[in-house]
């Protein structure tokens, strides 16, 4: 509960333990117990529940500070968990250091929502497929999100700012500052000029 003195959700991942020891900077983010539980049974080795609504800041700090760099996102895939991937997404805005990716998992349609989560996917599909599935990055995900809700171009140029800020590597960033112009139509410049000022205003 949120007044347990010594276990506070929103300040530790279940299952953590054993991504640390399995001494990598790759782990995959859940949403329960039982998903992590079906994970490991089927020999995955670095992955860890949210056991909440959303991924925390001091979740991410957590993350972080362990060495973990390479954060994968895999929720349920029902209604409730695609609606809930911006309140995770938002934790990871603007922390430099972090590669945010998403896997989605797909159902056959008869599949009940309730059934819609990586446990089950686990169960049906095996860890190996699971692998082979292509994960998408915070910035498509996004991008990808206000295209398609018809966003103006500015405002998706604004909103996206802090995606590529949250890069490391200045050709990342520039990378992502191409695409974004390509995908908008606003210039190169204009978004440099705004990542610039944002930067030396954090400054």
């Amino acid at each position: 509960g949120t007044k347990n003195p010594t276990y506070h959700k929103s300040q530790f991942l279940y299952g953590l333990y054993r991504a640390i020891e399995a001494k990598t900077s790759k782990i995959d983010l859940v949403e329960g117990y039982t998903d992590v539980i079906a994970m490991v049974q089927a020999g995955h080795t670095h992955v860890a529940a949210v056991c909440g609504t959303a991924v925390t800041k001091q979740q991410v700090q957590l993350l972080r500070n362990l060495g973990f760099t390479n954060i994968n996102i895999t929720l349920d895939a029902d209604d409730a968990g695609i609606a809930n991937m911006d309140k995770h997404l938002s934790a990871f805005k603007s922390i430099q250091g972090i590669r945010t990716t998403i896997t989605v998992l797909e159902f056959d349609e008869e599949v009940a929502q309730e059934d819609r989560d990586p446990c089950c996917w686990i169960q049906m599909h095996g860890l190996a497929e699971y692998f082979e599935i292509k994960r998408k990055t915070a910035f498509d995900w996004q991008l990808e999100k206000l295209i398609f809700k018809k966003v103006a171009y500015p405002d998706i140029a604004k909103q996206m700012i802090d995606y590529i800020l949250a890069e490391s590597s200045a050709i990342d960033r520039e990378s992502l500052t191409k695409e974004l112009s390509s995908r908008t139509g606003i210039s190169r410049d204009a978004i440099q000029k705004e990542i610039n000022s944002r930067t030396n205003n954090s400054v």
